[in-house]
């Protein structure tokens, strides 16, 4: 690995070299379709860890492959590095991108725990680099619609994110070596922080254990800065997995189902006045609707597409990303605060 081949040249003036670091998981399966159709990218190479399923790509894309991320960073001089390995490794290969120069782009969650994305998000300021973590929820089109129509007639006052899933006898993630909230039911906290904006104030929670040995439930009351409450509704001990929002204005509601849509109702009518699609056209809704992993060719690519247009036109800006590594802060800051929040 790390023999040069036709890709291993000088970008195309206004474009943004992009390398990844892949490990075990589908995450840089789901990411690599729309960072490989991007007409500002060039996605010169990739590092395979142990477990990577992205060589069979990468070979018939034409790829740079290594198996030592430093040397890659050293041949490639990429100017930003996506990282989607295990949450475990996070932090070691991260912080060692952000010293070699690099604006990175991790999954969720960011760091194993809230010291290690402060620590990030410092090295990160020191380094003058741009971050960016992979909390595409916030911008799905049912948030984003169903926030800006429910500030029509005044400010949202009340927002719940709902995150569901079925693993009845299912034991803990990594076997132990992070639990759900940090690792998954972070997307529902992040959507919270987004829907809510503001700093939190106060939290009361409810973290339970229901026919398991780890925590596996989770329940909270957010209040934030703006005047606005969260409350969050997840537990991995339900019928199937969902991810739902309400947004709350005065005198009109969304309910919506980040795969199903959106509902917009006002002023007590029975019929919502509006609908809308979870994703545009532009998306291939019946993926994502039933959230498998197809062939990793597929064209279309959802939110991971979003989020992805976004890091990279921040970049090509200058600017930090909206889910850059001191927001994702805060979101881990919550997550910890649910925990020592109990009633």
């Amino acid at each position: 690995m790390g023999k040069p081949n036709s890709r291993n040249k000088r970008s195309v003036p206004g474009t943004i070299r992009v390398a990844m670091v892949n490990g075990t998981g589908s995450a840089g399966v789901l990411h690599f379709p729309s960072l490989l159709q991007h007409p500002r990218v060039d996605f010169t190479a990739v590092t395979h860890r142990p477990g990577s399923r992205l060589e069979s790509i990468a070979t018939r894309e034409g790829l740079n492959q290594y198996q030592d991320f430093v040397e890659m960073v050293k041949r490639e001089h990429p100017d930003a590095v996506y990282v989607t390995v295990p949450p475990l490794e996070r932090f070691d290969v991260v912080s060692a991108l952000l010293e070699l120069g690099c604006h990175t782009f991790v999954m969720k969650p960011p760091s194993l725990t809230t010291d290690q994305i402060r620590q990030m998000a410092l090295l990160a300021r020191k380094q003058g680099l741009l971050t960016g973590v992979v909390f595409y929820r916030r911008f799905s089109d049912v948030v984003r619609k169903g926030k800006q129509l429910c500030t029509e007639n005044g400010e949202v006052h009340t927002a719940v994110a709902s995150f569901y899933k079925y693993a009845v006898g299912a034991g803990p993630y990594s076997r132990g070596g992070i639990d759900i909230l940090t690792s998954d039911a972070i997307h529902g906290v992040d959507t919270l922080r987004y829907l809510c904006g503001g700093r939190v104030e106060g939290v009361f929670s409810n973290v339970r254990k229901i026919n398991a040995d780890h925590h596996n439930a989770f329940q909270a009351i957010i209040k934030f800065s703006s005047g606005r409450t969260g409350v969050l509704l997840a537990n991995w001990m339900s019928g199937r997995r969902m991810f739902t929002v309400e947004v709350h204005g005065p005198g009109v509601s969304c309910f919506g189902d980040l795969e199903e849509g959106g509902r917009i109702f006002k002023e007590n009518k029975t019929d919502p006045v509006s609908t809308f699609p979870s994703l545009g056209n532009q998306h291939d809704t019946e993926y994502y609707r039933t959230f498998g992993i197809p062939e990793i060719n597929i064209p279309k690519t959802g939110w991971h597409k979003t989020v992805n247009d976004h890091f990279i036109d921040c970049i090509l800006a200058n600017r930090q990303p909206e889910t850059c590594f001191q927001d994702a802060l805060e979101t881990m800051e919550l997550v910890d605060a649910i925990y020592n929040s109990q009633i």
